[in-house]
């Protein structure tokens, strides 16, 4: 290890004294902050695949005195040498930089394929710099999105699921609303889960960005019957793609008649109408008068055969859901809260009155399956819920944990039991079968929340385990656990039943698992 460090501080110094040695100049950024960076060709072949092809060609490349010049205007010198420095020494420390530098570090890195830089930046900005990202996720969105590598897939989702978590901070109340690149709001938008109660007010703030693209400036101080054709058909276009991503159907029937049905020479064609219509359950078939003031356009033209597939998008478009999951619904959520409150049946919370929020942590196919990484999203969060997605069964099992998730100090393998009497282990779905009505847009079947069993904790003193190499962990045997992709059994120690939906000596095969920190309200 100290010749390691004593190798990487000897090859540090060529960059650092490279006036006399360098082969190659590396000229960054432009006009009074422009700089060059004397480099040498064999460090930059051995260390970065960008310049190993680009000097696999040397009679071609542009020369000053001898000397191979790369122009790299589009870098910031700041970003570069710190990209240098990891290059000639293998190090890089960025806890001095600010978030948005570091996202330069990781953009740059991708334009030069450092693919294992990248790998450690993207991980350290989830993992350390989260409060950064939640100051601003619409301008790291932004950033991203035209960063089309895989490797920025999970900090994009992350960026994403901040700001469905909070719709109204992040984005309709956001400084950079009305500026926000469309794109970007669509994408917003196309999410199932977003924490908004009330669909209308995605239209109000849609129809708000709409007007604010409009070359006129002066439209926002007109009212919308002093508007003239041209500019109604205009803001009809700008939000066009918006409409098919708007709940209709789970907007109540007067908000539709005093908050949209006033737009509706922005609107598509008798599309109000329409959405009356699926209000009253009244399906354009059933009226016979072209007349009647419920009856629907037959979808002869054009125009009218586009409109005719957007109401029926309408019509099946899902309900948006208000929590982040692949496999809660808000019947599951029913259940699971009152199973925390210790109710019974006869009691259960209803879906609209529910004493807790859930806040997703960690999704092992977006996070990885990997141990480190649940322990670094869930540990000492308070109480959660664990859920995972059996293979090749309609099985969901789970576990509530009421404690933190946190090693004992006092232990020296790191591995400890915790004693509680409120913890339980759960499933839904065993033994049901497949149908179409349990599909959703997507094709995926959905376990539904009637087949449930709830196992509560029978010996206290170790209800929870926690393990630095493991997922979650619930019993002393243990009962049941998640090592890396696969959920185990191995007794029923601490939850006497625990066999009824997982047999001892199980290792399942996950598909994936969620866990999500249980807030009171």
């Amino acid at each position: 290890m100290f010749l390691l460090k004593d190798f990487s501080r000897d090859i540090g110094k060529l960059l650092e004294n490279a006036h006399n040695t360098h082969d190659v100049i590396i000229r960054v950024g432009e006009g009074t902050s422009q700089k060059d960076f004397k480099v040498h060709s064999l460090i930059l072949r051995v260390r970065c695949t960008y310049f190993q092809n680009e000097l696999a060609n040397i009679e071609k490349l542009y020369k000053e005195n001898g000397i191979i010049v790369f122009d790299k205007q589009n870098y910031s010198p700041k970003i570069f040498k710190i990209i240098l420095k990891y290059l000639y020494t293998g190090k890089i420390d960025l806890k001095n930089l600010d978030t948005f530098d570091i996202l330069q570090v990781l953009i740059t890195s991708n334009e030069l394929e450092l693919t294992c830089l990248m790998n450690f930046v993207t991980q350290y900005l989830i993992e350390n710099q989260s409060e950064h990202l939640y100051r601003n996720p619409l301008k790291f969105l932004h950033i991203l999105l035209y960063n089309y590598n895989e490797i920025f897939f999970s900090l994009k989702e992350h960026c994403i699921n901040i700001i469905c978590e909070n719709p109204m901070k992040f984005l309709f109340n956001s400084t950079e609303f009305l500026l926000l690149d469309r794109s970007i709001l669509l994408l917003i938008l196309n999410q199932n889960f977003f924490n908004v109660k009330d669909e209308i007010q995605i239209w109000n703030y849609v129809l708000k960005w709409g007007i604010a693209q409009m070359p006129s400036s002066q439209l926002i101080f007109k009212t919308i019957n002093n508007w003239s054709k041209e500019e109604a058909n205009t803001l009809r276009d700008i939000l066009y793609d918006f409409i098919p991503l708007i709940g209709w159907k789970d907007i109540p029937l007067d908000d539709i008649t005093n908050k949209v049905a006033p737009y509706s020479n922005i609107l598509p064609k008798d599309f109000c109408l329409e959405i009356f219509n699926l209000h009253h359950n009244i399906t354009s078939s059933s009226s016979s008068s072209s007349s009647s003031p419920l009856s629907s356009p037959s979808p002869s033209s054009n125009s009218n055969i586009k409109n005719f597939l957007l109401i029926n998008h309408i019509k099946t478009l899902p309900s948006r859901s208000l929590l982040n999951s692949l496999f809660l619904t808000s019947k599951k959520i029913t259940y699971i809260s009152s199973w925390i409150d210790q109710r019974d049946k006869k009691s259960y919370y209803s879906s609209n009155k529910l004493p807790y929020t859930f806040k997703l942590l960690y999704r092992a196919s977006r996070d990885g399956f990997d141990a480190k990484k649940f322990h670094t999203l869930c540990d000492n969060k308070g109480p959660t819920i664990t859920i995972a997605k059996i293979s090749k069964k309609n099985l969901l099992i789970g576990g509530y944990n009421p404690l933190d998730w946190k090693q004992n100090s006092d232990n020296i393998n790191c591995k400890s039991f915790y004693q509680t009497e409120n913890s339980f282990l759960f499933c839904f779905g065993k033994g049901e079968k497949k149908s179409k009505s349990d599909e959703d847009i997507n094709k995926k079947p959905i376990i539904k929340s009637r087949i449930s069993k709830l196992i509560k904790v029978t010996n206290p003193k170790k209800a929870i385990y926690y393990n630095p190499t493991c997922g979650p962990c619930f019993g002393g045997g243990y009962d049941l656990g998640i090592i890396n992709n696969k959920m185990v059994s191995y007794g029923s120690l601490s939850y006497n039943g625990i066999n009824k939906f997982i047999k001892e000596e199980s290792h399942l095969n996950l598909d994936d698992y969620e866990v999500f920190q249980v807030v009171k309200i």
